[in-house]
């Protein structure tokens, strides 16, 4: 069967993207073996706190599915070294409980992985703290305030920090999306007749999916919701004006390059918007 150029536009943008893909699995992978190959060779030493520091990134170096084998192995080290150390060095224990229950939190995507390692070392800790806080208590000194037992520091460790893993999930694709339509904008904009309803189509969804965006982010009280307004007014500006020279224009080699610059502009405005929330100190 001949695929249409529509079709085979799509299979391109299809076959580009996984190979993005590919391309940060391998990444991904390989820094997850490297880091559990330093941390081993870190415990071989005798450097334990450098070993559980390299185990813990290995583990947030991680891949969904069976491709998480060396962030797995990461964590079952963290896991026997905790265990192993539980009765003749009750400190090691806590230092690898705090850092394994970390990396699992870091490394979750809608759920943490390895939810009963997880909770163990919730338990764990609970119990440490709660014992320091009886001792507290006996000497007369005043505790941080989660609670002096077990149950209330299990139920302080259990709660999991940060926002809904799925809302946040929505909020990352929508600003993907946005990028995706951005882009395909403007590849799209100032060319012939027929390419000029697809525009329409882009640039609305590059103004829908950045309004989908910044409202998911107010929702969440994410620091992006500071600086994104102005950022994204510009970008969807920039769209409609892009698209409206598509629309209402011959298509001329001119157009398509002014298009297609101002659609780069307000792309590039949103993703500065994003860099200077989350790194203040970054201009």
């Amino acid at each position: 069967m001949r695929m249409t150029p529509l079709l085979l536009r799509a299979a391109r943008w299809l076959a580009f993207a996984l190979l993005l893909l590919t391309l940060a699995a391998i990444r991904v992978h390989c820094s997850a073996a490297g880091e559990l190959a330093a941390a081993r060779r870190a415990a071989a030493a005798g450097d334990t706190d450098e070993a559980l520091t390299r185990y813990g990134r290995a583990v947030r170096w991680r891949l969904p599915g069976p491709l998480a084998g060396p962030s797995d192995r990461a964590a079952a080290a963290m896991r026997d070294l905790a265990r192993g150390a539980a009765d003749h060095d009750p400190s090691l224990t806590e230092r690898a409980q705090r850092e394994l229950r970390g990396a699992l939190l870091g490394a979750r995507w809608l759920t943490p992985p390895h939810a009963d390692w997880l909770a163990e070392a919730n338990r764990a800790l609970a119990s440490t703290l709660a014992a320091r806080d009886a001792v507290r208590a006996r000497a007369g000194a005043s505790s941080d305030g989660t609670g002096s037992t077990q149950a209330a520091r299990e139920r302080a460790l259990a709660r999991i920090p940060g926002p809904a893993p799925l809302h946040a999930t929505v909020a990352v694709l929508l600003f993907l999306c946005s990028l995706a339509a951005s882009l395909a904008l403007a590849v799209e904009v100032g060319r012939d007749a027929p390419a000029r309803r697809r525009c329409a189509l882009f640039g609305a969804a590059v103004a829908v999916t950045l309004l989908g965006w910044q409202v998911a982010l107010a929702t969440l009280d994410a620091p992006l919701t500071l600086a994104a307004p102005a950022a994204i007014a510009t970008a969807v500006a920039l769209a409609v004006v892009a698209t409206g020279l598509s629309l209402t224009t011959r298509p001329r080699p001119l157009h398509r390059l002014l298009g297609a610059g101002l659609t780069c502009a307000g792309t590039l405005a949103t993703l500065a918007c994003a860099v200077a929330a989350l790194r203040p100190g970054f201009f």
